[in-house]
């Protein structure tokens, strides 16, 4: 099996793909996405993304090239809260030792963040 195959398979769904590769990803983002997930694509041609879209998959393109306008369309999902990413924990960055066992020993329902300022 590939790296990606392995990958899917190790992962538990997500509820968000932020895709750097493009339409090779195809096959293993079906694998990997949560029902009701959504895949933002950011390398590839733009109208990759309609093969997903007919598929039934939520997909959007944001392309990678410096772009204030494309950053900005980022920016206002996230502020819309557009993407809902469950959080475990924040630890504070002198508590990244705490973070990290707790990763280690499988002990979060979500992911894991360091705040870098207060």
């Amino acid at each position: 099996a590939s790296t990606a195959d392995e990958m899917v398979w190790r992962t538990q769904a997500a509820d968000l793909i932020l895709d750097a590769v493009g339409p090779a990803m195809d096959p293993f983002i079906e694998k990997a996405l949560a029902p009701g997930g959504r895949v933002i694509r950011i390398a590839g041609p733009p109208d990759s993304v309609a093969a997903l879209n007919q598929r039934g998959i939520a997909a959007s393109f944001v392309g990678t090239e410096p772009n204030a306008a494309r950053l900005a369309k980022v920016a206002a999902l996230a502020d819309a809260h557009a993407w809902k990413i469950p959080v475990d924990r924040a630890y504070p960055l002198a508590g990244i030792r705490l973070a990290h066992e707790a990763l280690e020993g499988r002990k979060v329902q979500g992911k894991v963040v360091l705040q870098v300022r207060d």
